[in-house]
């Protein structure tokens, strides 16, 4: 019997739109909503989504919680908070990536304080994952009933690094934005997946390497049968080859390119990939207790074992764009023992790889069944484990006035953080 034939989809703007009109009366009062309780709004726009194609309130609740965001000493945001600080005062010129650096700068010369840069971060946050939200969707009728396996997945993709955590951290802001890319590179649109891949450098360096698997992929189409093959051949040179040709690279960059603040960051990279070589764990967590370090072990060890025997079934199909994603996983793993030499590879790589397996897994079941209980057995507890230890994190900085309405919520100095509200330390 032969195998089916995908069939790829058609040219982006040749699609029928599944989403439903909205009156005029019906948009106020959403507009009305959203003005008056964000999360509210989210919550309502989100649980519609499928038919209605509307997500402003959670781009609204997105950047009011940016608004009443609390950094916790030590972390990326209190860094950013201080250097704002610091440049409002006179004391140095703004440094660092040029995405943040620009939104900094333009609150800075606009006169507002620093709770309106993390607004703008969290409104950038939201306008990304809407946009793959709608990417996602884009080709599932609005009245689709959706499977078990799918909601589980689709849950787990949407629900990783929310808002509180990619406001906190740039590093998982960019990896929002290169799902993005890697969204568009699915859809066909290359240009737009590379520029989006560029703005996600400009936002976090440490994703260059989510640059690099993104143009090996592209190279690697011409190979057709064998392109597969290729990215397991990466993966083992990958683990084969030590760590410190990474770093030699790395100087050898430094040494051609010469100074800057792009030399800065190489170096700075470099000497991240030298700790880990030397056995220096650096990454993995905040200290605490062994499980706040390495929970993203077991959910990516179980996501991809379960892809591996789901790729098996769709194997043959190579213009199925998931063919195309699952090799891009592939190279993220190579990518993540080219930054450390030890089994699993390097924590934050780890949780890029992560983020693509549970979108591959939620796009498989979007349009098929078979393989769902397997899948769902593989991966229950650790996705459960993961979440109950990544919430326990990010709540630390989540301030409770985000889910109040706009009139309460706006004051955060009168609000706790979640983790305080709910008695924890």
């Amino acid at each position: 019997m032969k195998p089916p034939v995908y069939e790829p989809v058609p040219p982006y703007r040749a699609r029928k739109r599944h989403t439903l009109p909205l009156s005029r009366r019906a948009l106020a009062q959403n507009i009305l909503l959203v003005l008056i309780w964000p999360f509210l709004a989210a919550v309502v726009h989100i649980v519609n989504f499928p038919q209605r194609r509307l997500l402003m309130g959670f781009v609204a609740f997105c950047a009011f919680a940016g608004l009443v965001f609390i950094p916790m000493p030590g972390s990326d945001a209190y860094a950013y908070m201080l250097r704002f600080e610091a440049f409002r005062a006179g004391f140095f010129a703004l440094r660092g990536e040029p995405v943040p650096v620009a939104i900094m700068s333009l609150v800075a010369w606009s006169g507002f304080g620093v709770r309106w840069y993390f607004a703008l971060v969290g409104l950038l946050y939201g306008l990304v994952v809407a946009t793959i939200a709608r990417l996602l969707f884009q080709d599932i009728p609005r009245n689709a009933v959706l499977s078990f396996a799918a909601l589980v997945f689709l849950g787990a993709f949407f629900l990783n690094h929310p808002v509180f955590s990619a406001v906190n951290a740039r590093f998982h802001l960019a990896l929002w934005i290169f799902v993005l890319a890697t969204m568009l590179m699915l859809d066909g649109r290359w240009k737009y997946a590379l520029a989006v891949a560029a703005f996600g450098m400009g936002t976090h360096f440490g994703q260059t390497l989510f640059a690099v698997a993104l143009v090996i992929l592209l190279l690697s189409r011409w190979l057709g049968t064998w392109q597969i093959l290729f990215a397991y051949a990466v993966l083992a040179v990958a683990v084969v080859l030590p760590p410190g040709v990474f770093v030699a690279i790395g100087d050898a960059a430094t040494q051609i390119i010469g100074a800057g603040a792009f030399v800065d960051k190489v170096e700075t990279h470099v000497g991240h990939a030298e700790r880990l070589a030397a056995g220096d764990f650096v990454g993995r967590g905040m200290g605490g207790p062994w499980f706040l370090s390495w929970f993203t072990t077991p959910i990516f060890w179980s996501l991809l074992i379960s892809s591996h025997f789901l790729f098996w079934k769709m194997r043959r199909e190579r213009g199925d764009p998931l063919y195309q994603l699952f090799v891009l996983i592939i190279l993220m793993w190579a990518a993540q023992f080219a930054m450390a030499g030890y089994f699993g590879g390097e924590e934050r790589m780890q949780r890029n790889t992560t983020a693509l397996l549970v979108l591959w897994h939620a796009r498989f079941f979007l349009v098929r069944k078979q393989g769902a209980q397997l899948a769902l057995l593989i991966n229950a507890l650790p996705l459960l484990f993961y979440f109950v230890v990544a919430y326990r994190r990010w709540f630390h900085q989540a301030g409770l006035g985000a889910f109040f309405p706009t009139i309460f919520g706006a004051w955060p100095d009168l609000w706790p953080t979640v983790m305080e509200f709910l008695g924890f330390s």
